[in-house]
């Protein structure tokens, strides 16, 4: 439905994001991860 909710959705399944702010979260996440994003 939501761009955001399903972002945040395939996070959390890959255990990187808690939920609050996604996207400084998920730049966190990608260095550590080694992702393009």
């Amino acid at each position: 439905m939501d761009m955001l909710s399903v972002i945040r959705n395939s996070l959390e399944k890959s255990g990187m994001g808690s939920g609050t702010s996604l996207f400084p979260e998920t730049k966190g996440g990608a260095r550590k991860r080694g992702e393009p994003f």
